[in-house]
């Protein structure tokens, strides 16, 4: 009995000699053993002024050359943040993407395809088409005499695939994008014979859905302006929040929200902006139509400067006529003894000629 009792147990030890190389050949490589198991990811705004939260969101998803699949929950990430300005007019927000998760089945070299898919407010923060690789090397588990062990190691790459510059990079996945941001002017004309090409015309405009507090910068106006009898001095600048007043000629264009500085031109109107212009002081005999329109004033909401109708839509015209106004009173009084005198000059003439052929 003890014979056979012995030699079961030398059949099961043997089972678990032969069994345990195929259970070690599943184990799972994860980055556990890796110093660095995140990638970073930032989003930089260009061409920005001020300060809002925003948020984007990011895909993560195996190369389909892999050498095998990619085990774990990899699908979807989201960063969000506020975006504030500095003085080069950038914002960032950044986050990181923990790579723990992933699984890996088998030797090779591995990639997992980074691209951003959306962003909070896409109108005026743009998502960024490039692509990352984020790169894997897994190997085999060596014993002391170099033989595998049926066990693996992955290591996460020092280095990403960048598809946009073609070439490995820093491992931070860098997206860069243009703030969407735009301007809107103003043009003033006058016409007619009896119009002042020199006179002022006094306007206002004010904004509902941006921030109060908001710098915007104007540009077209004179420096110096005659209005109403006084000596004003125009600004460059205007705080959101209240009513700006602006000042034009004829032919002269104000432009509203339009940065520039050195090499950098920046927009600071965001897109869904509403704004109102209206001409103020207009009993002055002139006739003021705003976007030939019969009316004093227009509401309009900002597009992207992207748009194709953009000249249209940001783009607004005052036209201001005034006939020559000639005073005819005298004349229309006058004319019974005009024609009367007429008659009379008519008459003499005539005896006259009479007279001689007699």
């Amino acid at each position: 009995m003890k014979k056979i009792f012995g030699g079961i147990i030398a059949a099961l030890a043997l089972a678990v000699v032969t069994i345990a190389p195929k259970v070690m050949a599943t184990n799972e490589a994860h980055l556990s053993g890796d110093s660095r198991k995140s990638i970073r990811i930032v989003h930089k705004v260009t061409h920005y002024s001020g300060e809002t939260h925003a948020g984007f969101s990011y895909s993560l998803t195996p190369n389909p050359n892999n050498p095998a699949q990619i085990g774990g929950n990899t699908q979807s990430i989201s960063c969000s943040g506020k975006l504030r300005a500095n003085e080069r007019r950038e914002a960032t927000i950044e986050c990181s993407i923990s790579l723990t998760d992933l699984i890996f089945y088998k030797v090779g070299d591995y990639a997992m395809t980074l691209v951003e898919t959306g962003s909070s407010d896409e109108a005026n923060f743009p998502i960024d088409s490039n692509r990352y690789d984020i790169l894997f090397q897994v190997t085999n588990q060596l014993d002391g005499e170099g033989r595998p062990t049926g066990a693996l190691n992955v290591r996460l790459a020092d280095v990403i695939y960048d598809y946009k510059t073609d070439s490995k990079v820093e491992p931070t996945a860098l997206f860069v994008t243009e703030a969407n941001y735009t301007y809107i002017t103003l043009t003033n004309e006058v016409r007619g014979a009896g119009a002042d090409a020199d006179k002022y015309f006094k306007y206002t405009i004010s904004f509902d859905g941006i921030n109060d507090g908001e710098i915007l910068t104007i540009t077209g106006q004179d420096d110096v302006v005659e209005y109403d009898g006084e000596q004003i001095v125009t600004e460059n600048s205007f705080t959101t929040g209240g009513t700006l007043r602006v000042y034009l000629k004829h032919g002269q264009t104000v432009t509203i929200g339009d940065y520039v500085n050195g090499e950098i031109t920046a927009h600071e109107i965001p897109q869904g902006t509403r704004y109102a212009i209206a001409r103020e002081d207009g009993d002055d005999g002139y006739d003021t139509r705003i976007d030939d329109d019969e009316r004093l004033s227009t509401t309009k909401e900002v597009t992207g400067i992207s748009d194709a109708g953009f000249a249209v839509r940001n783009t607004t015209t005052a036209i201001n006529s005034k006939d020559a106004n000639v005073d005819t009173g005298a004349f229309v009084e006058a004319w019974p003894y005009l024609v009367v005198a007429l008659f009379g000059v008519s008459g003499y003439i005539i005896s006259r000629h009479i007279f001689r052929r007699a």
